[in-house]
């Protein structure tokens, strides 16, 4: 996987992995409607490209997401604990694991995936 690749800006997100969650349930449409998002992301650096196993450049968190409405910005609150990631080229998948606060069978979760140069794809599913 190309990193660092011609035309990145430096410090922006190249690559963005994230589940966006909704304790309450509900839809989400937008990342900045859910309480929680379990991210993993690969940020440019002023370095020559390069390419690495994804597994060894993702850094994967858990934040709480506080939106001030007032200004609609997002401020994003790192939660302390473990997030786990895990990346299978075998299956092509990459999974993450956190402990969530509140997260139950109600809850509704987005996913999303973004590629700063391909361009983002994402489903929103609800509980039953």
């Amino acid at each position: 996987m190309g990193l660092n690749r011609e035309g990145m800006p430096f410090s922006t997100f190249e690559y963005f992995y994230t589940v966006n969650i909704n304790i309450d349930g509900g839809p989400i449409y937008q990342s900045n409607l859910s309480d929680y998002t379990l991210g993993a992301y690969h940020q440019a650096k002023n370095m020559d490209p390069s390419s690495a196993p994804l597994q060894n450049i993702l850094h994967a968190v858990l934040w709480k997401n506080r939106v001030n409405r007032d200004d609609i910005t997002i401020y994003f609150e790192e939660v302390p604990g473990h997030v786990g990631l895990e990346v299978s080229h075998q299956n092509d998948t990459l999974t993450m694991t956190a402990l969530v606060p509140g997260i139950n069978q109600d809850s509704t979760v987005l996913f999303l995936v973004e590629d700063y140069l391909s361009g983002m794809d994402g489903v929103s599913c609800e509980a039953n």
